[in-house]
């Protein structure tokens, strides 16, 4: 919604128990308070937009326990495998 996610679920610590993990396309544009954006403007994690490795660290610190990926895109299911990949891949 135009915030930091990093920085909300730090300052949200220990009340965030869950994420839901997505990327957004480069280029997309929306204007808040409107979080509405295309389908297709959802990308494989890593690939867009969001700085899924510092959201990563943020959860960490206040005791996230789950994440759920989110994929909207028309094509989700051909996206989903290589966004556990990237996951994997900057997990260690």
């Amino acid at each position: 919604g135009g915030a930091d996610p990093a920085a909300l679920i730090e300052k949200l610590k220990g009340r965030v128990p869950l994420t839901h993990l997505k990327d957004m396309a480069r280029g997309t544009t929306y204007t808040p308070p409107t979080t509405q954006i295309p389908e297709t403007a959802n990308v494989v994690l890593g690939t867009g937009i969001l700085d899924l490795p510092g959201i990563l660290k943020a959860a960490e610190r206040a005791g996230v326990e789950y994440h759920f990926l989110e994929d909207e895109h028309p094509q989700s299911l051909a996206q989903l495998p290589r966004s556990l990949e990237y996951l994997r891949r900057i997990a260690g």
